[in-house]
C-alpha cells in the first residue's frame, strides 16, 4: 500500500471523527489506534521488503527481462546443451552431464547405462541437427562409450507428423557405431508423445526432472557467476 493512500485513509479517519457525534468518539478511537498499529506494521514490513530487494534482488530474471522464457530454441535448447557439454564455458566439466544422465536412470530404471565413466571419454553436444529424418533438438554423442541421446524438446510447441517415429528411424540407423540409445521426450509436464507410436521414448518434464536436476547441483558449482545463471534459469523453469 502506498503512502499517499496510507495518509488519505488517515485523513478520511479524522474527518470522520470530526464530524460523529460524542456518543462514537470512543469507537472512533479505538477504530484510529487500531489503524495506526497496521500502519506502524506495514511500514516495517515496506522496509523489509526493500531491504531484501536490495540486497538479493528475488524478482529480477535476466531470462525474463529480455522476453526469452518460452524460446524452445534460443533458450531452453541452448541453455541445456552447454549446460550438458562438458567442456563448455560454464567451466564445471562433467558435472550437469552426469547429473542429468544421474537423473534420467532415477526416473526410468530401464534408460541406458553407460559402458564407463562419463568422464573417461569426450562427448559432443549438438543443437538443431540436420538429419534425414528431421532437425533434432539436443543429441549427445560418445563415439568412446557407443552411447547417443536425442531430446527432444517442447514448451509451447506442438509434435510435428510422426516426429518421434522419424527420430526414433534415425536412432536405428546410428545404431551399428552406437548401440546404446536414448530418445528423450522433455516437456514441461512430462506428456507421453504422441507421435512415437511403438517407438520407445523417455519422458521426462521441466517441472519435475529439469528442476530437481538443477537443484542438485547447485551445492556442487565452483563458479559463482555460474552458479548465478542456473539459480535463475532454475527460477525461469519453475515457472512454466
Amino acid at each position: 500500500m502506498p503512502d499517499i493512500v496510507l495518509s488519505e485513509i488517515d485523513h478520511f479517519l479524522e474527518r470522520y471523527r470530526a464530524f460523529t457525534s460524542g456518543e462514537v468518539d470512543g469507537q472512533v478511537d479505538a477504530l484510529l489506534a487500531g489503524f495506526e498499529r497496521l500502519r506502524d506494521g506495514f511500514v516495517r514490513l515496506q522496509k523489509e521488503v526493500l531491504e531484501e530487494a536490495r540486497t538479493r534482488a528475488p524478482a529480477f530474471n535476466v531470462f525474463q527481462l529480455l522476453g526469452l522464457s518460452r524460446y524452445e530454441t534460443r533458450t531452453h535448447s541452448a541453455m541445456l546443451a552447454h549446460l550438458l557439454q562438458p567442456d563448455g564455458s560454464h567451466g564445471q566439466q562433467h558435472l550437469f552431464l552426469e547429473a542429468f544422465l544421474a537423473r534420467c536412470r532415477r526416473r526410468h530404471q530401464d534408460f541406458p547405462r553407460l559402458l564407463g565413466e562419463t568422464s573417461s571419454a569426450r562427448w559432443q553436444v549438438s543443437t538443431e541437427l540436420v538429419t534425414p529424418d528431421g532437425r533434432l533438438d539436443i543429441v549427445l554423442r560418445c563415439p568412446e562409450l557407443s552411447y547417443l541421446c536425442v531430446i527432444e524438446n517442447k514448451v509451447d510447441a506442438y509434435e510435428q507428423t510422426d516426429q518421434l517415429l522419424r527420430y526414433g528411424r534415425w536412432l536405428k540407423s546410428q545404431a551399428q557405431e552406437y548401440p546404446s540409445q536414448a530418445l528423450v521426450f522433455l516437456t514441461v509436464h512430462g506428456n507421453l508423445a504422441y507421435t512415437a507410436q511403438d517407438t520407445p521414448h523417455y519422458p521426462l518434464s521441466y517441472h519435475q526432472d529439469i528442476s530437481a536436476w538443477l537443484e542438485e547441483t547447485l551445492a556442487q558449482i565452483q563458479a559463482p557467476n555460474v552458479l548465478e545463471v542456473v539459480r535463475q534459469y532454475l527460477e525461469l523453469v519453475r515457472r512454466l
